[in-house]
């Protein structure tokens, strides 16, 4: 029942019948209109959360990107709103059941969940038409959305609430999924008292009110507007979740037609709202509204706005009865509903966009700064400013007037029907269905994929399956379906002697932007808000920054009402200081960077539409990619044909020419062989394809095209009809016919069907499509001559047993293609059958499941699929960028798992347990994991524990998930499979198009910024949704990707990271160029100011044209780093890794200007400011003083924030900006010393000493040292700090770390809870290291030589150390008592020497302490400095024996230091001090050392070249240094990430033996010697005697907890006990191995030269 707030009748529906229904409790009479307008059930928009109805269908649901599933963990963007301003929530509250009980249902039928709604007296209909059915646990429909209550569902049209008004509903709420967007409209009418008001506050305040009223357009809809129903409304709101607002006009047009007319059936619909189901009224009245090109009509019934589009027309029956098209009354009513057929973009004309641009805020204060300027007599400064402005403003209008419309046969509606052979007609021009002949398109500009498609008429039956609201066309339509804007390779005129037709025809079903060709367009126009929130933060900054400037005003107009200046100079003096503060170039200069990048890139064949995403490019963490063209090449070569023989029931060898599987003469054949299974695969490959005759040229899918070729044969293309008519007489065709090459035109031996050595003629007489549900293919084909045929078919391996009789597989049939397959080939199987007599009728008649069964299995076709050539070296670089790739396939996935393997995209030797509701290994079936939760489950006790389970396979294994266990995850799983399905998942297969477009959504919601790169029809969607899109494809569809690549190769996708990560750097160098060169310029104003000064029009001019702006535009110039780091750019600007160091050049600044202007003050010759009451005083010293030294600190500025490697090239490949610093530091410096008395008079300089001169030079120079020392280290120690702080006092404030790193490292727990035993680990441990050595081993010599080179290239490029506070948090905080229970007596915590091999821990400690001294050639009375003492041990021993000396010993931990100490103290030492720090800051005593020893430090160093040249500042002339560090014999690498790396070893490196060799700058190499890996080994694991690490530790379990309790917490504390159990079983396995020759330990003795001898 419906209570008293329903709908009122409309006036502008007529009745005239006497029959009366009631909406609720009104009554309604009137004369009726039948119609019987066949509109689809399902509804496009809908008041529900997540309906599925679609603006448009594609060919297949990939066709146009379109979201048609919402997911349960739906990612909301940073810039979404939670709530609409004018939508009413009360009624969704008052009825929260509805949402409820949809949750609660699962696998009911939709008529049980109509019954249900009826029941609870809930219409389904009166707000989506039809309610979307319930689901299992499906994708469909969000229940944990984060847009909640945002999309929450509800019925406003039920509700009593304030949604619905006296007169009806005042606000609607609908999703529009295609565009994945939710709009609020609300109804309004101007309220004149309140308009007036507006008037007279925009005339009272000069245009001022006008201004904030635009700006603020809420404001105005509050005073102007009157919230009217939406029946009565004269315009409204529309709001969308990201706060997009706008005001749109209602339209109301003369219409004069029914409601089916425009909205369709209203029969059994309105029969449950209490109307008759012969109700159609008269609408006298069209009301409408177009927002983002999409028309909604006003349904008066209803009570909403609806979508048009989906209309169909109830005469739409008959294939030739529609054919007749429309007459002009018919043809203009639609006109007036459908609008013209055009893809127009509305262009506004040049006044419109010259106000849009000059009443922009950033113009605004443009406009009120030049008049400010020029008020102030800033007349030549206020000049160029305004050229810039004007020429800018010009720009932008050139741009946007150049889109242009896109105009095609405007005048068709739906209904009309148009000629589709016209030779002018080189495209479609609006969605149509096929009525007469046959048509051969390229629909790439949907696809991407330029393979032919044909077209054939419509049938009865397809005209019947067409839904124009349902997601996708159906695949019988689609057959028949020409969708806009789609290329005419061909079309013909009826080939059918039975077809009267002279002409193809062609039926118009949608025009203009409602067809895919304007949903394409729309989505370029706009797009989808990156949720990327630099902008946003960039103008965070800039309103502080304005609170600044208020600041700075007010406390100028305090100084200068005390100096009682005039009241006009007071008034522009403060407001100027807020032109400084906010420098009107700042939004210009963030875009500076994406500019140059998009430039780049367009050189290297790479092109943008959506500029935003370069950025985002920067901070890819993931990326997926398509196989098939993609990674490997796009043609499929035929690698031959493996046939069954009979009845043997093997299969035959590989035949890998034509020739092979049949010879043409008797002698060559093979007698004990029946040549009829191999006629059948033959057969099958010239006959089962689909490929089209165009301009002599085969034509269609490539992989079809190849197997033609394979066979020879020649084809004719015949007379194409619908194929579904049963009269035979109406479908006389010549069929198309395969004819074998030259010299096999019989063949010998075939004798069936009486055909003994006739002529070769195989004509086909029907098609069965690819589907790609059914993934097949198939044709009947009848031998000429015959009275037989023949059913061919051809597919996918998976199929085939659905299909074929059992007996005919061979026993191996799994094995085979499981032989192929795992070695990355692409296997096609092929499947026949005979029917001795078959008609004409019957084949017409024939359904596809009776030809497609009882099949007998002929063999497999085997194709070869190569890599492109650039594949595998991207991959690798995107792995050593520690930027996580995933394979996302429609192939069978041991192909996929396989080609991953070749191309590097999971390890060769990996386990890839493939997902099915067992997740075994592909390798080995013994090893599977946990069903709930993903885990490798522990082998078997009975299982051979040599076979490969290594440690990757427990912690870095990779998953191989084929798309219909993905779905099943989706819909069934338990959400710890789906996450550990995305966290682990490496190759997903057999993925739909949609599966892959939530997959990327699925990544997207644990935190991964996920980018995907694809050329075909299956990648549209996933293009769409990843944040970055790169597609391979030059065709019109690239529009759904925000980047295509000419160059048809996966090396687009680094250069876009690369790009990305410089464009993201430059903007954020730019940004703290202009925000340091604000404050600079606010600071020297500020001095100013205190006496009435200020700097000059010629001042201002030569800083803001001829230094910032060449510095700014040159400083965005530098390309981005030929390598790509492991490390990513962070992308806010309010983090403490930015601000910290902006802050701190700021106050630098500050500092070094307070001392010119109070120095100066002192000078003799100083020349104080004049007070003027009315104007500024210009030449006084202070002025001379601060602009000299501030145009220095804004050129030096620009040095020190022009940041270089890992993410941008050094500043010295920009050669602009070196010129440009250069020429504006010689200038500076000629102004300074020397200037002519020209330009000291144009400049208003005043004259000043030469010692003062000198004072300003050096004083700048200091500030530029200091500048580049706080921006290069201290500022990311303070920042450090800072952060550590702020944890600490507020630890619930922490940031939040990304979802999908927790889920990685969720998985470590088998090894971290102690569940496998030892002798699996340390085989794993094995098996990676052998892994690692294969890898070197496979590199030849050059390239092996070519790698070294780069690497230490790379790392002359970083700083000293990176992660130094997880190092230390790794190793050095922790608590004395773990390690000293499990050290020896010294606390050696390093590689011991055990010489006889018989020693104890601490026998073994005082050996290699020995050998330090001997080899560090250490004596009496030297200053020793131990660089990284780690608890001591060799700075205590040194101090022991030699008492004359004086030792420093150098630790960066508090822990550390307390224990030496303590030591010290106890045995009585005197000459040793303690001094902790971090190397890469710290500054030893300059010459103060005769020796340094650095054991096992330099591991964790990077800029081996910085740490020797601060060693050697160390030293003294003729000192030494000793380093022991662990190595490679040959080859140096950094730790990646995993299990070691994130808890022991962050930020390591494993250096080779002769690493330290290529750093001889400041250090000469004088010895060096290696130690065999075998005595570090021991160290950790002697295995006897209880004496080594491992064994200690397992000893003093009982006495060590309490110190890991300590350390780690209670609870933490037996994974630690597990984690240094597999740490020391790691380093004894690592240095063990080879006998340890491999991996050991490097000692060097370098020497400092003695300069003066």
């Amino acid at each position: 029942m419906m209570n008293g707030s329903s709908p009122r009748p409309s006036g502008d529906l007529r009745r005239g019948s006497s029959r009366s229904s009631g909406i609720g409790n009104g009554h309604h009479t009137g004369h009726l209109y039948r119609r019987d307008s066949n509109m689809s059930n399902v509804s496009f928009i809908s008041d529900v959360e997540m309906a599925r109805d679609e603006l448009y269908s594609g060919p297949v649901s990939e066709s146009v990107p379109s979201s048609i599933t919402g997911f349960a963990h739906r990612r909301s963007r940073a810039d979404s709103t939670a709530s609409y301003t004018y939508f009413q929530q009360e009624e969704e509250e008052e009825q929260p059941t509805e949402w409820l009980e949809e949750e609660a249902i699962s696998d009911q039928s939709e008529a049980e969940d109509d019954d249900a709604r009826k029941q609870n007296g809930d219409d389904p209909n009166l707000e989506s038409a039809l309610t979307p059915p319930p689901r299992r646990k499906s994708s469909n429909f969000s229940r944990t959305s984060t847009e909640d209550p945002l999309l929450r569902r509800h019925d406003s049209a039920k509700s009593t609430a304030s949604g619905m008004g006296r007169g009806g509903r005042v606000s609607q709420k609908f999703h529009i999924v295609t565009e994945d967007l939710t709009v609020v409209v609300a109804g309004f009418a101007t309220n004149l008292l309140g308009f007036f008001v507006y008037l007279v506050l925009c005339v009272l305040t000069f245009g001022l009110g006008y201004l904030v009223f635009r700006w603020l357009p809420r404001w105005r809809v509050r005073l102007t507007g009157t919230p009217k129903p939406l029946r009565e409304c004269t315009w409204v709101v529309i709001e969308n979740q990201w706060g997009e607002f706008v005001v749109q006009t209602v339209i109301k047009q003369q219409y004069g037609h029914s409601v089916s007319t425009v909205f369709g059936s209203v029969g059994e619909k309105t029969r449950l709202r209490g109307f008759d189901e012969e109700d159609d009224p008269v609408m006298l009245h069209l009301r409408f509204l177009d927002y983002r090109y999409i028309r909604f009509c006003f349904h008066p019934l209803k009570d909403r706005f609806v979508l048009s589009s989906n209309w169909k027309d109830p005469s739409w029956t008959d294939a030739k009865s529609i054919r007749v098209g429309l007459d002009g009354d018919e043809r203009h009513q639609r006109e007036q509903v459908f609008g013209l057929n055009l893809v127009d973009v509305q262009q506004k004309s040049i006044p419109q966009l010259l106000v849009d641009e000059a009443f922009h805020p950033f113009y605004v204060f443009q406009i009120a700064s030049l008049v400010l300027w020029s008020l102030d007599q800033y007349y030549y400064y206020a000049a160029c400013i305004f050229l810039i402005s004007v020429v800018s403003i010009t720009t932008t209008l050139i741009d946007t007037r150049a889109f242009h419309a896109l105009n095609v046969t405007k005048e068709l509606v739906p209904g009309d029907v148009y000629e589709v052979s016209d030779p002018s007609l080189p495209q479609f021009p609006c969605d149509s269905l096929l009525l007469a002949g046959d048509c051969i398109v390229n629909e790439s500009m949907l696809t991407g994929e330029s393979v032919p498609v044909s077209k054939i008429p419509a049938t009865d039956e397809s005209i019947r399956l067409l839904d124009l609201s349902a997601a996708s066309i159906h695949p019988e339509v689609a057959k028949h379906f020409l969708f806009s804007g789609t290329r005419i390779v061909r079309a013909r005129r009826p080939q059918d002697g039975q077809d009267d037709e002279a002409v193809a025809l062609a039926l118009v079903v949608r025009t203009g932007f409602n067809t895919t060709k304007g949903a394409l367009v729309r989505s370029m126009l706009f797009p989808k808000p990156s949720g990327f929130k630099f902008y946003k933060d960039a103008f965070r900054y800039i309103s502080v920054m304005g609170v600044v400037a208020g600041i700075g005003f007010i406390a100028s107009f305090i100084n200068f009402v005390r100096l009682q200046l005039a009241w006009h100079l007071i008034i522009i003096r403060a407001l100027d200081l807020i032109t400084i503060v906010v420098p009107p170039a700042l939004p210009a200069t963030l875009t500076i960077g994406t500019n140059f990048a998009l430039s780049r890139l367009k050189q290297k064949q790479i092109f943008c539409i959506s500029p935003q995403r370069v950025n985002v490019g920067g901070k890819l963490d993931i990326i997926c990619f398509d196989k098939t063209g993609t990674l490997t090449e796009d043609g499929l070569d035929v690698l031959g044909i493996r046939v069954v023989h009979r009845p043997a029931m093997r299969f035959s060898d590989i035949l890998s020419d034509v020739t092979v599987l049949l010879p043409g003469a008797p002698y060559e054949r093979d007698p004990t062989v029946d040549y009829q299974i191999h006629r059948a695969a033959l057969y099958t490959m010239a006959t089962c394809h689909s490929l089209r005759m165009v301009d002599e040229e085969l034509v269609g899918d490539p992989l079809d095209l190849k197997m033609f070729e394979f066979t020879g044969w020649s084809f004719d293309e015949g007379g194409k009809s619908s194929g579904a008519c049963e009269d035979e007489e109406q479908n006389k065709l010549s069929p198309s016919v395969a004819r074998p090459p030259a010299g096999m035109e019989y063949d010998v031996g075939d004798a069936r069907d009486g055909a003994y050595n006739s002529r070769i003629e195989l004509g086909i007489l029907r098609s069965f499509e690819f589907v790609s549900q059914l993934r097949r293919a198939s044709v009947i084909v009848r031998r000429f001559g015959a009275p037989g045929a023949d059913i061919y078919v051809k597919g996918a391996p998976e199929c085939m047993k659905d299909i074929c009789r059992a007996d005919s597989f061979p026993m191996d049939y799994e094995e085979l293609l499981s032989h192929y397959t795992h070695r990355g080939f692409r296997v096609i199987a092929c499947a026949m059958k005979h029917i001795p007599k078959l008609s004409w009728v019957k084949v017409q008649k024939m359904k596809r499941t009776e030809a497609e069964s009882e099949l007998v299995f002929i063999g497999f076709i085997v194709f070869e699929n190569k890599l492109k050539p650039s594949t595998v070296g991207v991959i690798d670089e995107l792995n050593g960028a520690a930027i996580r790739q995933v394979m996302c396939t429609g192939d069978n996935i041991l192909t996929a798992i396989s080609v991953a393997k070749e191309c590097h995209l999971i390890d060769r030797d990996a386990q890839d347990p493939k997902a099915r509701l067992a997740w075994r290994s592909v390798d080995n079936q013994v090893y599977e994991l946990d069903g709930d939760t993903l885990m490798p489950l522990p082998p078997p006790v009975e299982s051979d524990a040599s076979l490969p389970y290594d440690i990757s396979a427990l912690r870095d294994y990779s998953l191989a998930v084929s798309g219909d266990v993905f779905r099943w995850v989706i819909e069934y799983g338990n959400e710890n499979v789906l996450e550990g399905i995305l966290a682990r998942g490496q190759v997903f297969a057999r993925m739909s198009p949609d599966e892959k477009h939530e997959l990327v959504e699925k990544f997207q919601s644990i935190d991964y910024c996920c980018g995907f790169c694809g050329d075909g029809a299956n990648d549209c969607g996933a293009l769409k949704a990843a944040d970055v899109g790169i597609s391979l494809s030059e065709a019109e569809a690239s529009v759904a990707a925000p980047f295509t690549s000419r160059v048809f190769d996966i090396s687009c996708v680094p250069e876009v990271i690369r790009e990305g990560r410089a464009a993201l750097v430059t903007s954020f160098c730019c940004f703290k160029y202009m925000s340091l060169y604000s404050a600079i310029q606010f600071t020297t104003v500020s001095f100013l100011y205190a006496s009435a000064s200020n700097l000059g029009d010629f001042q201002f001019l030569f800083i803001d044209l001829l230094l910032i702006l060449p510095i700014a535009i040159f400083m965005g110039w530098t390309g981005a780093y030929p390598v790509l780091c492991r490390k990513r750019p962070t992308a806010s600007l309010m983090s403490r890794k930015v601000l910290t160091p902006l802050l701190g050049q700021v106050v630098i600044c500050i500092i070094i200007q307070s001392v010119g202007f109070k120095v100066v003050q002192r000078q003799p010759w100083f020349i104080p400011p004049a007070l003027d009451t009315e104007k500024s005083n210009i030449e006084n010293s202070e002025n001379t003083t601060l602009f000299l030294t501030s145009c220095f600190q804004y050129i030096l500025s620009g040095i020190v924030l022009s940041v270089g490697p890992p993410f941008r090239q050094p500043m010295t490949h920009n050669l602009p900006f070196v010129v440009t610093i250069v020429v504006a530091l010689l200038f500076s410096s000629y102004m300074l010393i020397d200037p002519g008395a020209w330009l000291a008079d144009f400049m208003q300089l005043t004259w000043m000493s030469m010692e003062f001169k000198v004072l300003i030079l050096v004083l700048t120079m200091g500030d530029f040292a200091v500048a580049w020392a706080a921006e290069k280290r201290v500022s990311l120690w303070l920042s450090a700090v800072i952060s550590g702080a702020h944890d600490w006092l507020w630890p619930g404030r922490r940031k939040k770390r990304k979802q999908y790193k927790l889920l990685v490292e969720r998985t470590h727990w088998i090894l971290d809870g102690g569940y496998l035993p030892q002798a699996i680990i340390r085989i794993g441990i094995r098996r990676q290291l052998q892994d690692r050595c294969n890898t070197i081993g496979a590199t030849s010599l050059e390239e092996a030589y070519r790698c070294k080179m780069q690497y230490v290239t790379a790392l002359r490029s970083r700083p000293i150390a990176i992660e130094t506070g997880k190092a230390n948090e790794q190793h050095y905080e922790v608590g004395t008592g773990v390690l000293r229970a499990c050290l020896g007596p010294r606390m050696k915590y390093s590689c011991c020497l055990y010489p006889k091999g018989t020693e104890t821990l601490g026998q073994a400690e005082v050996a290699m302490l020995g050998l330090y001294v001997e080899r560090a050639e250490l004596r009496d009375g030297m200053s020793i400095l131990d660089l990284g003492c780690g608890w001591g041990s060799g700075a205590l021993y040194f101090a022991e024996i030699f008492p004359r000396s004086k030792i420093t010993a150098f630790s960066n931990s508090r822990t550390q230091k307390e224990y030496i100490d303590s030591q010290a103290k106890s045995k009585g030492l005197t000459n040793i001090v303690v001094i902790t720090g971090d190397v890469v800051d710290y500054e030893f005593e300059q010459a103060g050392f005769d020796r340094v020893t650095s054991i096992e430090l330099f591991e964790h160093m990077k800029n081996y070249e910085l740490l020797m040249a601060k060693v050697a500042r160390a030293l003294k002339p003729g000192g030494k240094l000793f380093v022991h560090i662990f190595a490679h014999k040959t080859t140096p690498y950094d730790f990646e990430d995993g299990w070691m790396s994130t808890h022991f070893f962050s930020g390591g490196t494993m250096p080779s033996a002769d690493l330290l060799l290529y750093f001889q700058k400041d250090l000469r190499l004088q010895e060096q010697w290696w130690v065999s890996g075998k005595h570090y080994a021991k160290t950790c694991e002697l295995i006897k005697d209880s004496q080594d690490w491992l064994s200690k530790m397992n000893a003093g379990k009982k006495e060590l907890w309490p110190h890991l309790e300590e350390t780690y917490g209670k609870r933490n504390a037996a994974m630690w006990f597990y984690r240094w159990q597999i740490f020391y079983m790691a380093c004894a396995e690592l240095f063990a191995y080879e006998g340890g020759d491999t991996w050991g330990i490097s000692h060097y003795l370098f020497e400092k030269p003695n300069l003066s001898m």
